[in-house]
């Protein structure tokens, strides 16, 4: 599905795009709505999440005395039973989504592949955040796991309450 006469022209630009990026031949990435339809012309009957991660990408703001003073569920004192109950909450609510790369070829045969994650909106879609492009989906997943909130989601079900607070940013007290 990835061949250059098997998607609109003006999606090839957008593809193309994206291997430059991959191979470091350009920075400039394409707006996220044409990315988008080149993903919703490229997947289907596709399964792009077949090897997903579960990914937390915005978990960092949860571990902060900031996000559990706004929480209008928590009207409680800062202290580490309450952060606790209220991370674990959030982890309980499903704040993660399903990463993805997807593969692109060009008409040279060069292959890169956009990675990001994706979160299903239900009758209405998926609504998409594109990390990057890159060589290899290893490089991508090593790209993400870089940061200590991107990681997989059962993950931090296994922490316990000590190595939970160690992550928690208290300077907002």
């Amino acid at each position: 599905m990835n061949n250059s006469t098997d998607i609109p022209s003006e999606l090839n630009l957008v593809r193309n795009q994206l291997i430059d990026i991959a191979f470091g031949r350009s920075t400039d990435f394409p707006k996220d709505e044409d990315i988008e339809e080149l993903v919703y012309c490229l997947e289907r009957g596709n399964d792009i999440f077949e090897n997903s991660l579960w990914v937390y990408p915005f978990l960092e703001f949860f571990f902060s005395d900031i996000a559990l003073k706004e929480d209008v569920n928590f009207d409680t004192k800062l202290t580490d039973e309450a952060r606790i109950k209220f991370i674990r909450q959030k982890m309980e609510d499903d704040i993660g989504q399903e990463t993805f790369t997807l593969e692109l070829k060009n008409k040279n045969n060069e292959v890169a592949y956009l990675g990001g994650w994706g979160e299903s909106q239900g009758m209405i879609g998926f609504s998409w955040t594109f990390h990057g492009c890159y060589k290899s989906p290893e490089v991508f997943e090593a790209d993400i796991q870089a940061d200590k909130f991107l990681c997989k989601g059962h993950e931090l079900h296994l922490l316990s309450d000590d190595e939970l607070l160690s992550l928690w940013d208290k300077t907002s007290q």
